[in-house]
């Protein structure tokens, strides 16, 4: 039998003392096979109050995941704004010049990062701009919020959110709270929902 491609499952995590007042707060990733298994590696980043991340490995017991609904145009519609807020996050990290240079160079790492994950649907230039068409126009209207983390290796995240959705305190603090489109490096879907996170930012 053939192996079954996994599902990638994104869990938020917020461990808080109620007492001092300090969190830990993170987005951790498991891969769900459809076995039915109720043990799964986890694996993603905790940040702290102070702004701090940090790497984490761990294990979910005891959970039992519902099978991912494949068919219609929902997840059509993920995949799509997953390629889109990709394409927004790898033009943040490109280098700075020419506008043009720069949105080539952002598809080329979209396509890159699809073709190394097993993805499909970015394995040639003129798909992926169908798609990303497609994906601008399932955000349409709404804010975007690009956060690229400090690590060796390339991570972070993009929200597409209303811009009332956003707490924007600049040099003090970001959050962000109600419903919108989330996505982080490495997911081939984005997730949409109500999302509350915030970060307390300090001065360098």
């Amino acid at each position: 039998m053939k192996p079954k491609k996994p599902v990638q499952r994104a869990i938020g995590i917020l461990i808080q003392n109620t007492e001092s007042g300090d969190s830990l707060e993170g987005i951790f990733y498991a891969n769900d096979f459809g076995d039915g298994a109720t043990e799964h590696a986890l694996d993603g980043h905790f940040t702290d109050t102070r702004g701090e991340t940090r790497r984490f490995f761990g294990r979910l017991s005891g959970v039992q995941f519902v099978p991912v609904e494949t068919r219609g145009a929902p997840v059509k519609v993920a995949r799509d704004v997953a390629l889109f807020l990709a394409y927004q996050w790898h033009l943040g990290a490109a280098k700075r010049g020419a506008e043009a240079r720069a949105e080539r160079d952002a598809r080329q790492g979209v396509m890159n990062l699809w073709e190394a994950r097993g993805f499909k649907g970015a394995s040639e230039e003129t798909h992926l701009r169908r798609r990303l068409k497609a994906g601008a126009e399932a955000v349409h209207g709404l804010s975007l919020l690009r956060y690229e983390c400090a690590t060796p290796t390339p991570d972070g995240l993009v929200i597409a959110a209303l811009e009332s959705v956003f707490d924007m305190r600049p040099g003090e603090y970001m959050g962000i709270n109600g419903p919108g489109w989330f996505w982080r490096y490495g997911m081939e879907q984005a997730i949409e929902g109500n999302f509350t996170a915030g970060a307390t930012l300090t001065k360098h």
